[in-house]
């Protein structure tokens, strides 16, 4: 007999039971009940349990339903008219008729929402990413179309539609990552069967540039070029520390030690994990920050406020000060013409504010900094991920050649 039990952090009850398989083992079953009270969600995971082991009674009122839904298949299938999306109209009926959901079937847009809504103690860069992505799917496919009916042709066609759009390998792969963990969460909880995105791959031929590191004379003309204290604060963060965009502005002086001369926090993008990372202050970004007046809980009050990826936001703030000091952004992915995108994929850079932890990897490898410190340093846990922050300059490589002639 199902049980009910709520997730942590929801207020939905769900049925939790077994069905035996053709195999003669049994899987479990987690379903939604759509009630928050018990009581309702008790009753309704003994109808959830029924239908889900095909329960109908026969001559009922689902059961007459579900014949004339399938009748009305065979029939087109006998007339050769049959297309995809009678296929998936029908399967979407008989969704809501066998009540995979209590109250009918999660819809596309429906489940998004609520897989969203789960993700909400993601970090905000994270969230909005998420939403991006599985509302991109949810809209492809129609956001009103039962979760059961989503085909893989479906989701293909929705990952090579974004391929074709002419975005970057990585965000490609990113949108099938994120959609896949949806309908993952989907199957977990018994909504569906299977995951329509499982298999599905797609072929890339744009990738996007790696990022490139500045030069130490880069560094200085930016640091000459920025417009007040707070912008030169914040260069020196991100050359000294490594630390990120959104982390390096939010900065908070609970976060400082300068008796110890370390930065300790805990970067957005690990959150989740709640990763420590210790970072030793250099004498320049040490004077620099004891230099600044403090005006509440944040080093850099004003950047604290600001957004990241506006037109008005710091990333755009610290391409003027490039500009400005005239600091190359490097070479630009996918179709462009005068720095614009002609298709859909968004035109990305090689050097940015980013480029700054990667100027820190660099020059700490040229400087002979192990490669474990330079991990724990910037955060990184694996080598493979370290690597691409590390890169080698021309001039080492030419002192190497020296060295051997």
């Amino acid at each position: 007999m199902a049980s009910i039990q709520k997730r942590p952090g929801s207020k939905i009850w769900y049925a939790q039971f077994y069905v035996r398989q053709p195999d003669g083992t049994l899987r479990q079953v987690r379903k939604s009940t759509g009630h928050t009270a018990k009581k309702l969600a008790a009753d309704a995971a003994i109808d959830i349990e029924r239908a889900s082991k095909g329960s109908f009674t026969a001559g009922s009122a689902q059961a007459i339903k579900a014949r004339a839904v399938l009748a009305d298949a065979v029939a087109a299938v006998g007339r050769g008219e049959l297309t995809a999306d009678d296929y998936a109209r029908h399967l979407s009926k008989l969704a809501e008729i066998a009540n995979i959901e209590k109250q009918a079937a999660y819809t596309v847009g429906s489940w998004a929402a609520e897989w969203l809504k789960r993700k909400s103690g993601a970090a905000e860069s994270t969230r909005s990413r998420y939403e991006n992505h599985v509302t991109s799917l949810a809209e492809f496919v129609g956001k009103a179309r039962a979760m059961a009916a989503v085909t893989p042709t479906d989701v293909r066609r929705w990952a090579e539609s974004i391929a074709a759009s002419g975005r970057a390998s990585s965000t490609v792969s990113g949108f099938i990552i994120d959609a896949r963990a949806m309908f993952t969460a989907a199957v977990r909880d018994g909504i569906i069967a299977t995951n329509p995105l499982a298999a599905v791959n797609i072929e890339i031929t744009r990738r996007a540039h790696d990022r490139a590191p500045f030069t130490a004379g880069e560094v200085k003309a930016l640091l000459a070029s920025a417009p007040c204290d707070e912008w030169r604060g914040l260069i020196l963060i991100g050359a000294s520390t490594g630390l990120r965009l959104g982390d390096a502005a939010k900065l908070r002086w609970e976060n400082i030690d300068f008796d110890a001369g370390v930065i300790t926090v805990i970067p957005s993008k690990t959150q989740k994990r709640g990763r420590v990372v210790v970072i030793p202050m250099g004498e320049a970004l040490t004077s620099h920050l004891s230099a600044l007046e403090r005006d509440g809980d944040h080093v850099l009050p004003s950047l604290s406020r600001a957004s990241i990826a506006s037109g008005t936001g710091l990333s755009a703030g610290f391409v003027r000060i490039m500009s400005a000091a005239g600091v190359s952004r490097g070479k630009t992915s996918g179709d462009s013409k005068d720095g614009k995108s002609v298709g859909a994929g968004r035109v990305t850079h090689e050097r940015g504010f980013h480029s700054l932890r990667h100027s820190l990897a660099t020059r700490m490898r040229a400087a002979g900094v192990p490669e474990e410190n330079r991990m724990a340093i910037l955060g990184h846990t694996t080598r493979a991920v370290h690597s691409k922050y590390a890169h080698v300059s021309i001039d080492t490589l030419k002192s190497a050649i020296a060295s051997i002639e």
